[in-house]
């Protein structure tokens, strides 16, 4: 399992339910790692898009939800976890918000930062990496096209194994 996000240089990502930037070169990675995959989010991200993320297999994780079209929705992670079991021909991305990544972490073995290094406003700090626990294996450094046209750091961070 994966993790996947995007942070402000400020470790913002989110505001008022939504990314608080449009940034295509980000979208773009985000797109390539994703599509043909499994995604999970929250009841809040899922509000945040709007609708099914094309190519990609969308799970809810929702107390409240019961069906949502276009996805699959499970009110607890263990349900979650159940129905990846036979799933191992596909890689499954956590997509947020906070408390899924939080809920998630044990889980994941790689995770996919990228940093804005943008100030953005914000309401929803990303996960804290604990470089105890996480190698950052892979930095890729790109300027955006878009105004302002911040730097953007993409990075692939491994998690240790236990010695």
């Amino acid at each position: 399992m994966k993790a996947i996000w995007a942070e402000d240089n400020q470790g913002w990502m989110g505001y008022q339910g939504k990314l608080p930037w449009h940034v295509p070169e980000d979208l773009r990675f985000f797109k390539e790692k994703t599509s043909g995959n499994i995604v999970i989010m929250g009841r809040k991200t899922w509000e945040g898009i709007g609708h099914p993320l094309p190519n990609r297999v969308n799970i809810i994780l929702s107390r409240t939800e019961k069906e949502i079209p276009g996805c699959l929705t499970f009110s607890s992670i263990k349900e979650v976890l159940s129905y990846l079991q036979d799933k191992k021909e596909v890689e499954v991305y956590v997509i947020g918000g906070k408390e899924i990544f939080e809920q998630f972490f044990p889980y994941c073995h790689t995770i996919y930062r990228t940093i804005i290094h943008h100030s953005y406003p914000g309401d929803v700090q990303a996960p804290h990496i604990d470089n105890k626990q996480w190698e950052r294996v892979e930095v890729k450094e790109e300027k955006s096209q878009t105004k302002p046209y911040p730097q953007i750091t993409f990075e692939t961070w491994q998690r240790k194994r236990s010695e």
